[in-house]
């Protein structure tokens, strides 16, 4: 619950709560269910290195003891939780092609437990790895068969989440207004709902079609409203790259101020590099390197 309505002090509390007892009770789906929380919760806060070695342990320990056959203290298996957030981790930290391996993995682990909210699951996160990384056309497909699971189970959280999704790849290159307001508004649906978390991640993809569709200033509102979430909840994932785009929105806007877009850069290249986002830093740095793209 904690996790779900981004309240990430108290859910990374309770994770430590149950990796103490994991440590206790030397249980193996004791202590996969507490790293698996504990690396979903750290990717989330953007604390990648950490997030990778919680990550990790998961997929050993899982891979080892067949975690498969084991009883987990949730209905959830925790090999899709962390598979479903590592691709995030390594294309964060440079490592592109580990990351879309990591994506084939989430798919087949999840395909072959062959439970539907699981294989929604792992669909949503995957797409998101691939809108990230600007994989459209695969994030469309799986956003879409996510949908149809959603919508056989009567999902409605993860079906507003693959109607935004497939809203937003669909949006970026057709400029539709009606699929930017059924982003705008599957996005404040889950903020009703309580489900906060990667509510940054959201705002971005609706700032990016106001973008695309001419509209600067609402881009540029909702990427603020997205950097206030990300730094009131600690949701900072994608933190870096969210300052980074409001300053190429910025540089491209007819008053441009460069003083405002190299700001928002040097924030995009601290952020990562305080994450240990390789991959963001250096993306940052590369269009820092040109002044913003602004003549002062």
């Amino acid at each position: 619950f904690s996790i779900t309505v981004s309240d990430l002090v108290a859910a990374e509390e309770s994770a430590w709560l149950c990796s103490d007892i994991a440590d206790q009770t030397g249980a193996n789906e004791h202590r996969i269910e507490a790293d698996a929380a504990l690396g979903y919760i750290f990717t989330m806060k953007g604390a990648l290195p950490a997030a990778r070695l919680h990550i990790e342990r998961v997929i050993s320990l899982y891979s080892e003891v067949n975690g498969a056959e084991l009883t987990f203290p949730t209905p959830q298996d925790p090999m899709v939780v962390a598979l479903g957030v590592y691709p995030l981790v390594l294309y964060a930290q440079g490592e592109s092609a580990a990351a879309n391996a990591a994506v084939d993995d989430a798919l087949i682990h999840a395909r072959a437990l062959g439970r539907s909210f699981d294989l929604a699951y792992a669909l949503s996160w995957a797409a998101t790895h691939d809108n990230i990384v600007g994989k459209y056309d695969r994030s469309l497909a799986l956003s879409k068969e996510a949908l149809a699971i959603c919508e056989s189970n009567r999902s409605d959280t993860y079906a507003i989440i693959a109607k935004n999704q497939i809203s937003y790849c669909i949006g970026r290159t057709s400029h539709a207004p009606e699929l930017i307001k059924i982003l705008s508004e599957g996005t404040e649906s889950m903020r009703k709902l309580g489900a906060l978390s990667m509510r940054s991640y959201f705002l971005w993809l609706l700032g990016e079609m106001e973008f695309s569709s001419g509209d600067s200033e609402a881009a540029l509102s909702t990427l603020d409203s997205a950097i206030d979430h990300a730094l009131q909840f600690d949701d900072r994932y994608m933190l870096s790259r969210l300052y980074f785009r409001r300053a190429e929105m910025l540089a491209g806007m007819p008053n441009a101020v460069p003083a405002a877009v190299t700001d928002s850069l040097q924030l995009a290249v601290s952020t990562a590099e305080e994450q240990g986002a390789l991959e963001f830093a250096n993306q940052a740095r590369v269009r820092l390197a040109g002044a913003g793209g602004v003549e002062s």
